[in-house]
């Protein structure tokens, strides 16, 4: 079991009145990762993979997942006998050392380490005369279903599968440095059998026609975390809405996606525009959506945002935005570690609530401002009875899906970057703010205590209370309620004509 280190997350900022106090902060280096990135880092995932949508309930013998993964690392300490990768009940059929060429030299030594109920298993690859820089294959193969991996199969939702892999899941299906700090670029090769068709992130580049199967080629060529890898496999078709905007629906479940397809392209189109001025260019070639039945809601995938079925009212519109968003805020930039969600969420939901942005997605169903953040401030409240109510918390020996999946990091995050705003002067200084740290950490992690010192190199004369926010769950409501005070006392008025 790895010793995840105890962090006192918070920060003490200087009790002193100088123009430009610096917050002294002890951050989070709790990684949920048996890798050590200080040891090794990969450049390069090339997945291989067929995806059995045959087997109703996968097991060891008949996997939904088998394939291989090109591993590019460079090693960057000497003397390092293991390399480690992170797994969760992957089955392990051999490990490789490769040539520049891609010819076997030979097999490396692996073994699996102590199985920790949060982090699954390392897997420990003896390295001994291996080169400085070069490539290992890995054969490997998964059959777990609700952990990262997730098929259905009825007449009401159709035939499909998809990955889910947010915030530590990805272990579940291949092996790989799992955690958000080891950004790489990824090729993706997904055979399945016809007449399904698979859709993954990153460019596609070509299909491959079998006797029997179709093979997907992918390629994600900006450096992403792995949780970011994501494949849909179904009986899929798509409509396009413009050149760079396409979606994806399931053609076999009980009721026919097409018009829901066309919908959620239409308020795409409309909301793409005004995302890019805001945010900046848009770095990731085609933005297009597939349409999930049974989901959650969605997943910012690069490339192909998923999307939940059947979403109702203001739902459909907000979903659409907070997905688009996190293609410059979660996939750009990207919180440093689990504790750090709260960057990439609340900065998410804050830019949701932009003029431009909320006039679309709140009055084309009919509905305010004033209405959305009283709805926040209901589930704000409801984190209070949660065990983790801080927005950077301490999650040594805790699932970090606790966290993703509780409000903080949504609703109290927003909420605090809306008291930031109050406090610099208005939305406009925000925004430029934001486009900051864009511009700052783009393509990296950005974490809580870069946030902080950021926005303190920026905002030198602004006090901001974060230890109350950060590390004090006894203030999780009451801050929220203050800050909502304040907003009460602008006229939030209509928001606006919807969408065209």
């Amino acid at each position: 079991m790895v010793t995840l280190q105890c962090l006192s997350l918070f920060l003490l900022l200087l009790e002193c009145h100088s123009a430009n106090p610096r917050p002294v902060y002890l951050p989070d280096i709790n990684d949920h990762t048996f890798s050590d990135l200080t040891e090794y880092k990969v450049h390069h995932y090339a997945i291989n993979i067929t995806v059995n949508m045959d087997v109703q309930q996968a097991t060891k013998s008949t996997p939904r997942i088998s394939g291989t993964v090109v591993v590019n690392y460079r090693r960057l300490k000497r003397k390092i006998s293991a390399f480690r990768l992170d797994t969760i009940s992957l089955k392990i059929k051999g490990v490789y050392l490769l040539n520049n060429e891609g010819g076997v030299i030979r097999r490396l030594k692996s073994r699996f380490d102590t199985e920790d109920k949060i982090l699954g298993q390392a897997l420990s690859i003896k390295m001994a005369n291996t080169p400085e820089q070069g490539r290992i294959l890995i054969k490997f193969s998964s059959w777990l279903n609700g952990l990262g991996i997730y098929y259905h199969n009825s007449r009401r939702t159709g035939h499909y599968m998809y990955l889910l892999a947010q915030p530590i899941s990805a272990r579940a299906w291949f092996p790989c440095q799992d955690t958000n700090r080891a950004k790489a670029t990824v090729s993706l090769n997904i055979t399945v059998d016809k007449p399904f068709t698979a859709v993954a992130a990153g460019q596609h580049l070509v299909t491959e026609d079998g006797n029997t199967t179709r093979s997907f080629h992918y390629y994600v060529t900006i450096p992403i975390s792995p949780y970011l890898i994501g494949i849909v496999v179904g009986n899929l078709d798509f409509v396009d809405i413009t050149s760079e905007i396409r979606v994806w629906y399931q053609t076999d479940s009980k009721t026919k996606r097409e018009s829901e397809a066309k919908e959620l392209g239409y308020i795409a189109r409309a909301l793409f525009p005004d995302v890019k001025h805001l945010l900046g260019s848009y770095v990731w070639g085609r933005y297009d959506m597939v349409i999930i039945p049974m989901f959650i809601g969605g997943m910012e995938i690069p490339n192909i945002n998923y999307i939940k079925t059947d979403l109702s009212g203001y739902l459909e519109t907000f979903t659409v935005a907070h997905e688009m968003i996190h293609s410059w805020i979660g996939n750009l930039i990207t919180a440093r570690y689990s504790s750090d969600l709260w960057i990439n969420e609340g900065l998410t939901m804050y830019v949701c609530t932009e003029e431009i942005v909320a006039q679309k997605m709140l009055s084309y169903h009919n509905y305010t401002l004033e209405e959305f953040y009283n709805l926040a401030i209901a589930y704000t409240k409801i984190s209070v009875e949660s065990n983790i109510s801080m927005l950077n918390p301490n999650l040594t020996n805790i699932d970090p899906r606790e966290y993703l999946l509780s409000y903080v990091p949504y609703f109290k995050a927003m909420f605090f970057i809306k008291d930031l705003e109050l406090k610099v002067g208005g939305r406009n200084k925000m925004n430029e703010f934001i486009r900051l740290l864009l511009s700052k950490y783009a393509y990296r992690n950005v974490g809580t205590v870069d946030f902080i010192e950021t926005f303190t190199e920026t905002f030198p004369s602004v006090s901001v209370p974060w230890k109350e926010w950060m590390h004090n769950p006894e203030n999780t409501g009451k801050l929220e309620d203050k800050v909502f005070e304040k907003l009460s006392s602008i006229e939030f008025g209509d928001v606006g004509s919807g969408i065209v």
